[in-house]
């Protein structure tokens, strides 16, 4: 059998189709022509074998692209395929030629967006006819579906995005392998962060402090009063943790202690002026967007990956990316929303207390982070093993 994944934003499919093919499957992955630069199989690999499973098509995750494309453009682009794994707008092309997916895995906005006819009032009126028949195609694509891969999630995502869909027949609560984990245990990370500009600078910040935090989620937040379209979505809750990294630096001004940021995200320049106000700028790196290949080797050498402060998820890349390569993790989980779970161990960001806190055992207790990381790289192992004997049996 043949099995295409079609889609790759987060690098999430570049990774199951690594994992499939270690499994002698014959899967290819189809990039959308729009995917961005830090998402693309370069960005997340260490030689260009990929070329040889790896194609591209005229598709884009833009939902007028959905209405223009040729119904026969897609047929041609599919027929050499039995099985089919979907992100993005997949669903809605698929859905246009009447071939239903087997399993679809959504990244974020291709269910709390693309998904609902309120993102239309987000398009201007003349594409009003378009962006509705792709919504249309896009919702019965996912309803069409054999599987949808979606864990828990939180009550207003799920009652806003999941419910409406409904999809709880086609669900299976899997953790998503979307970080292929062996390219980063057998010693191809090491050979290449030698010839890292990136890394290479997070060594020389290493050097100067006994403490390093680092944050690579986008930089998104909002100002009190601010008006935002979809706060739960899009809100990192960055400044939460910026402000308390600045009370803890005040109270504890004798500590060798430093904040690594990333400058992506809409909120960059929000942040620099925050951190200006709080009179840190000494206390805070920024590196530029950069590949996975070059941010996992920082994350192994810091003490503390921060993730997303605003809502409550329970995995997502940035922390898995952490865990990963075996550095504790601080986020906001409400761990009563995953009841069942077997979850990881982490460092909470529920409060700003909490986060206070946390950061206090970063900096003063590294005993207790080393245990959190061993378990929680375990953690991933188990899960993504978990997730890919699902979907080879989706492909049944």
């Amino acid at each position: 059998m043949k099995v295409c994944l079609i889609g790759n934003m987060n690098n999430n499919f570049f990774s199951l189709v690594r994992y499939l093919r270690d499994c002698n499957l014959d899967a290819e992955l189809l990039l959308f022509k729009n995917e961005m630069p830090h998402f693309l199989p370069e960005a997340d690999s260490f030689d260009r074998s990929f070329e040889k499973y790896v194609k591209k098509t005229n598709w884009s995750y833009n939902l007028s692209d959905v209405y223009f494309t040729p119904r026969r453009e897609i047929i041609k682009t599919i027929q050499r395929y039995d099985y089919f794994i979907v992100c993005g707008t997949a669903p809605a092309y698929l859905a246009k030629v009447r071939v239903d997916p087997d399993l679809f895995i959504p990244f974020g906005s291709d269910i709390h967006k693309v998904a609902h006819y309120r993102h239309l009032f987000s398009a201007p009126f003349r594409k009003w006819h378009r962006f509705f028949y792709a919504i249309r195609m896009q919702r019965r694509g996912i309803s069409k579906s054999r599987f949808v891969s979606l864990e828990k999630l939180n009550k207003k995502f799920e009652n806003k995005f999941v419910r409406p869909l409904n999809i709880e027949d086609q669900r299976i609560f899997a953790t998503c392998p979307f970080l292929y984990l062996p390219q980063y245990e057998n010693g191809q990370m090491d050979s290449y962060l030698e010839k890292s500009t990136i890394y290479h600078r997070f060594l020389e910040i290493r050097k100067k402090f006994e403490t390093v935090i680092i944050q690579h989620a986008r930089q998104e937040w909002n100002e009190r009063g601010e008006r935002v379209v979809h706060p739960n979505v899009w809100s990192k809750g960055n400044d939460r943790f910026i402000r308390q990294f600045a009370k803890y630096v005040t109270d504890n001004s004798d500590r060798k202690i430093c904040l690594i940021l990333f400058e992506y995200g809409t909120s960059v320049h929000k942040s620099k002026n925050l951190i200006a106000q709080l009179s840190i700028q000494d206390r805070v790196f920024w590196m530029p967007k950069s590949f996975r290949r070059d941010i996992m080797g920082c994350l192994r050498g810091s003490d503390l990956v921060v993730g997303e402060l605003f809502d409550s998820y329970l995995t997502y890349g940035s922390i898995i990316e952490g865990m990963a390569v075996g550095t504790p993790v601080l986020h906001k989980r409400i761990d009563a929303l995953y009841t069942g779970e077997g979850l990881y161990p982490m460092l909470y960001g529920n409060t700003d207390e909490q986060i206070y806190h946390s950061i206090q055992i970063a900096d003063r207790q590294k005993n207790v982070l080393g245990n959190i990381g061993l378990k929680s790289k375990a953690w991933v192992k188990e899960k993504f093993t978990e997730a890919l004997g699902e979907y080879l049996s989706c492909l049944q």
